[in-house]
C-alpha cells in the first residue's frame, strides 16, 4: 500500500492519485530529460565553440538511444513491474543532467546524451502508460488525458526556467539545479504515491467491477465453435 494511500481522502478513486503523480513525474523527467536538452545545447554551442552539426548529433543520438530503449524495457515493465525501472531511471536521469554543467569535450556530451537517452527511455513513457492502462478501462482516455498534461507542462515550465537559470548562472548553475529537482519532485512521487496495480490496493479498474458479459457471450475454442455450428 503506496503511504500516500493513508492520507489522502479515500472517497476519491486512488487512480485519480495516480494520474495525478504520473503528471507530476513526467513534469520533472520530460521536462529536464527531454525539452531541457535542447535549452542546453545552445549555451554549450556558444561556450565551446562547436558547430551545430555536432550537438545536433547528440540530441538526435539522445532519441535513438531512448526509442530503442523503451523497446527494450517495455516488455519487461510487463514481467517485472514499472516502478523498478520508474525509480532507477530517474535517479539516473537526475544525475545525468547535472553533469551536463560540467561537459566541456565532444565526447563527454555524446556520452552524457546517450546515458541520458537510456534513463529516459527507461523511466517516463511506457513506465507511465503501463501504470495508467492498469488502472483504468473505459474512462482511460480521461484519465491519460490528465497523465500526460505533465508533459505539456514541463515543457511550459520548466523551459523558460531553465533559460532564466543560464542567464544568472550559466548551464553549471542551470544543469545540477534541474537534477535536483528530478530528485527532490520526481523520487518521492515513485516511493510514496504510486502504486503499479489496483488488484495490489484491492481495487477494481476505474474504481468498480467491469459489466458482466451478456449471458449469450461465451468463449469457445475452434472445434466446439465447429460442433455447436453443425447441431445449429
Amino acid at each position: 500500500m503506496p503511504v500516500a494511500s493513508r492520507f489522502l481522502p479515500s472517497k476519491v478513486y486512488y487512480g485519480w492519485y495516480i494520474a495525478i503523480a504520473c503528471a507530476v513525474f513526467s513534469f520533472v523527467g520530460v521536462g529536464v530529460g527531454y525539452y531541457g536538452l535542447a535549452v542546453f545545447l545552445k549555451p554549450l554551442k556558444d561556450e565551446h565553440g562547436w558547430s551545430t552539426t555536432i550537438v545536433s548529433g547528440a540530441t538526435g543520438l539522445y532519441f535513438s538511444v531512448a526509442g530503442l530503449t523503451a523497446a527494450f524495457i517495455g516488455p519487461r515493465v510487463d514481467r517485472y513491474g514499472p516502478l523498478k525501472f520508474m525509480g532507477v531511471g530517474v535517479v539516473f536521469c537526475a544525475g545525468l543532467a547535472s553533469l551536463i554543467g560540467f561537459v566541456d569535450q565532444v565526447w563527454q556530451l555524446y556520452i552524457v546524451y546517450i546515458a541520458l537517452g537510456i534513463a529516459s527511455g527507461t523511466s517516463t513513457g511506457v513506465t507511465t502508460n503501463a501504470i495508467m492502462t492498469r488502472w483504468f478501462i473505459r474512462k482511460r482516455a480521461f484519465a491519460m488525458s490528465i497523465s500526460s498534461t505533465g508533459v505539456s507542462m514541463g515543457g511550459v515550465v520548466l523551459s523558460p526556467l531553465i533559460s532564466k537559470l543560464i542567464d544568472i548562472g550559466g548551464v553549471r548553475l542551470a544543469a545540477p539545479t534541474m537534477g535536483a529537482l528530478v530528485l527532490v519532485v520526481a523520487v518521492p512521487v515513485v516511493l510514496t504515491v504510486l502504486s503499479p496495480d489496483p488488484a495490489d490496493m484491492g481495487l477494481k479498474p476505474d474504481g468498480h467491477s467491469p459489466p458482466p458479459a451478456p449471458a449469450h457471450e461465451q468463449n469457445h475454442t475452434l472445434s466446439e465453435a465447429w460442433q455447436r455450428r453443425k447441431w445449429t
